[in-house]
């Protein structure tokens, strides 16, 4: 009897940005009140861009989901500074706190 096979699991990938949540996956502007969804892009002419997140009732919500490929990148940025290894007090610990949170959105923190 052999034992089970186990892949080791593969890196979470993002759908690239930037997000929209004004627009539907064609480019049209929404017109439902009660929903809006928040979609990625697609640069390639014959695809829909695709869904991120839909059915979301709060547009504050979906602009901070849409915001999110951005803030990322901006998060990565400030981090590459060479002075952002040796912050201390308030400013260190707002850079762990950053750490934390690109660690989250990458899937490398615990739940």
């Amino acid at each position: 009897m052999s034992s089970p096979q186990f892949s080791p699991p593969r890196p979470r990938v993002h759908t690239p940005g930037p997000w929209h949540h004004c627009c539907d996956m064609y480019g049209r502007v929404q017109h439902s009140r009660k929903y809006r969804a928040v979609y990625g892009h697609d640069p390639r002419p014959d695809r829909a861009n695709p869904t991120v997140a839909s059915r979301i009732e709060n547009a504050a919500d979906a602009a901070l989901i849409s915001a999110a490929p951005d803030l990322l990148e901006a998060a990565k940025a400030v981090l590459a500074h060479p002075l952002a290894d040796s912050a201390q007090g308030t400013l260190g610990k707002a850079l762990s706190a950053l750490r934390a949170a690109i660690a989250k959105a990458e899937g490398r923190a615990s739940c």
